[in-house]
């Protein structure tokens, strides 16, 4: 629509409606014309809430990407704290050289014995309890242990050690559900035995790794201590004592 700058007014665009000005140096016509300002406003007043949108959008991805990275730091440094933890408290079977009465494995384990025990879970709870009944033999240096559990639940179980002399005071253990070779170390009245034994679970098994403190208490008792762990996590315990069966 053409703008008429003749005192006439015209009935479409008014004077007092549309106003010109001529910047003399420049020779720019600035215009100003009703509801332009408005529409001005209304079109940076949408292209604000959509900008503010897409920042919001990507400030939650990275709120999300950084609680991620916070989760992921998390854990690792509670696995970090578990291991130095278990590094500084852990107990060596030296620490018990000197310890009376002597562990000798081939004079404990020898003849018939009986184990009588319990398995917690890694809450401490008793969730089973056990016997079995123990022959142990040597032959040329070797040592094997039969033994045959009886659990609460029924479940019976054999599982049979072959202990290899490895080194002054230390065995090569094996088992038929163990894991390749267990390591035993005997020290005092103290035998530590620590192996991986492949155990059922659900329709599977699965490899838990397990550490075996045995105490010699007198000539004819000893006291088994074993801690259960999976992926360096606590999953149990088992505590049993063994006795030697009076000839």
């Amino acid at each position: 629509m053409p703008i008429s700058f003749n005192k006439k007014r015209n009935p479409s665009v008014s004077l007092s409606s549309v106003f010109v000005s001529r910047i003399p140096r420049s020779g720019l016509v600035h215009l100003r014309v009703p509801g332009l300002q408005s529409w001005f406003r209304t079109f940076a007043s949408k292209r604000s809430d959509a900008q503010v949108e897409r920042a919001g959008a990507g400030t939650a991805r990275y709120l999300s990407f950084r609680m991620k990275i916070q989760r992921a730091i998390a854990v690792q440094l509670g696995v970090l704290f578990m291991l130095l933890m278990t590094a500084c408290s852990s107990i060596e079977v030296t620490d018990y050289v000197g310890a009376s009465p002597e562990f000798i494995p081939n004079q404990f384990f020898s003849g018939d014995l009986t184990a009588s025990g319990v398995v917690k879970n890694r809450s401490g709870k008793v969730i089973r309890r056990f016997t079995a009944d123990i022959v142990a033999y040597w032959k040329n240096g070797v040592g094997t242990l039969e033994e045959d559990f009886v659990f609460d639940d029924g479940e019976v179980s054999r599982r049979v050690w072959t202990l290899t002399p490895d080194g002054a005071g230390s065995y090569a253990a094996t088992a038929g559900d163990v894991v390749g070779t267990g390591n035993a170390r005997v020290s005092g009245n103290a035998m530590f035995l620590d192996y991986v034994l492949r155990v059922p679970y659900k329709d599977g098994s699965i490899d838990l790794k397990i550490d075996d403190r045995m105490y010699l208490v007198t000539p004819s008792l000893l006291i088994n201590e074993s801690e259960m762990r999976k992926f360096g996590f606590r999953v149990g315990e088992i505590v049993l004592t063994i006795e030697r069966r009076e000839a």
